[in-house]
């Protein structure tokens, strides 16, 4: 079996998926390739508990609720006519003198959580669960959090310093210094670490030699993505984790369409909602992250809340400039958040492939290379007619009336959507005029 340190989030599905079919460590460990050891330690380190009930019985975990005779020793049911306390709303606890706290005898044993037990819909004790999307997020936190900091004591810092200082002076290099010095208590690595932030007093990188002459690496494509921070808790690894948590949530994958990049700068914001394959498009005056928000917002107004959550509460897009402040696209006015937004990896389109495919059909209006001119109605003309198409993959019916089946025809219409009929739909620039 091959040796691995960490589990990775791909994995922790598995786990959750096996737990899920009451699967055993062993069974689990031997899909994803560790110990059955390594399976135990991951859902007992990460188990979530919840203090609920089940279908039409609230959360009670006092061993005597099924025969408890006590009735009204809770204040604020003073006047309640209920013959017992066992089936009240209100907690027992240490208002009623008769509670004892029971506890599920199966979680002492494994799985140690309530992911695969059948009772789970009839149990009224306090459950535990191990989720996959919250268990990567302690990791990834403690991971990180666990690196932070210096790891030396006063006295050892103060030698490297006077060490590196000395050095400085002599005009050595770091490298020159790690080499001499071979007492050093830290790896090469963190002496460059301790240098660049500041940790050795007043030894600065600037003081050694040739310093000057280097620019800063940068990562081709990726600019300062890690240093922004807005990738935290939003990577495609994160959104799987999160459709996992929630399988039926649905998602919408967004993208722009360019025009001439020498022309007028309008760009068409692009929507695709999966699961019936329809797209819509909005155009953009310009290519920036102001834009993008102006065109949620009015989406929020006109959709009204409950209907934009229904619709929106799963973003994926690129890691392209226009859509790095996802804030703007979570949270409304108010300051609620609405949607999530999350972000593909570098160069893989693929991972919101139905968007890509469908800008394909775009191009049949709208050929590369040529300036955005049209107005947004005849945008929405050639969407209509694009959504249109019959589409194999829902037995020759199209995008719009897959559209209308899931989600309604109130959210079709407050979208501006209309209904053409195949016979009649047009997929070239003639709708232009």
């Amino acid at each position: 079996m091959k040796a691995k340190k960490h589990l990775t989030a791909e994995q922790r599905v598995s786990v959750k998926q096996g737990l899920d079919g009451n699967r055993s460590f062993r069974a689990i460990a031997e899909e994803i390739g560790v110990s059955p050891t390594t399976v135990s330690r991951e859902v007992r380190g990460h188990i979530r508990k919840e203090r609920k009930g089940s279908y039409g019985r609230p959360f009670n975990d006092c061993a005597l609720r099924k025969s408890c005779p006590e009735s009204g020793p809770c204040e604020s049911n003073i006047h309640c006519r209920r013959m017992s306390c066992s089936c009240c709303k209100v907690r027992c606890g240490s208002s009623c003198p008769s509670y004892t706290k029971e506890a599920c005898g199966r979680l002492d044993r494994p799985p140690y959580c309530c992911n695969g037990c059948a009772e789970r819909t009839r149990c009224t004790l306090e459950k535990r669960f191990y989720d996959a999307f919250a268990a990567d997020k302690e990791y990834k936190a403690s991971w990180s959090g666990g690196r932070k900091g210096v790891r030396c004591s006063p006295e050892v810092l103060g030698q490297l310093a006077r060490t590196v200082r000395e050095g400085f002076a002599r005009g050595q290099s770091l490298n020159h210094i790690c080499s001499v010095c071979s007492s050093l208590p830290v790896s090469q690595r963190t002496l460059y670490e301790y240098v660049n932030n500041r940790v050795l007093g007043d030894a600065m990188r600037l003081d050694e030699p040739r310093a000057v002459r280097y620019r800063a690496r940068r990562t081709a494509g990726k600019e300062e993505d890690a240093a922004q921070g807005y990738l935290a808790g939003r990577t495609y690894n994160d959104f799987l984790l999160r459709m996992d948590s929630e399988p039926d949530l649905a998602y919408v994958e967004m993208d722009c369409v360019e025009g001439r990049r020498s022309g007028n700068g309008r760009v068409l914001l692009t929507l695709l909602f999966p699961s019936a394959n329809l797209q819509i498009a909005y155009v953009m005056p310009e290519h920036t992250q102001r834009c993008v928000a102006d065109v949620f917002r009015g989406l929020r107004v006109s959709l009204g809340p409950d209907l934009y959550k229904r619709l929106f509460p799963v973003i994926l897009t690129d890691r392209g400039h226009e859509f790095k402040d996802p804030e703007s696209i979570e949270m409304s006015d108010s300051g609620e958040i609405v949607s999530e937004v999350f972000y593909c990896d570098p160069n893989n389109p693929n991972q919101k492939a139905r968007c890509e495919r469908n800008h394909a059909e775009i191009r049949r209006f709208i050929r590369k290379g040529t300036d955005i001119n049209q107005t947004q109605e005849q945008i929405s003309s050639m969407m209509d007619n694009i959504n249109a198409l019959a589409r194999p993959a829902f037995g020759n019916k199209s995008a719009y009336d897959m559209f209308v089946f899931i989600y309604g025809q109130e959210a079709a219409d407050k979208l501006g959507l209309k209904r053409i009929s195949p016979k009649d739909a047009v997929f070239n620039q003639g709708i232009f005029g």
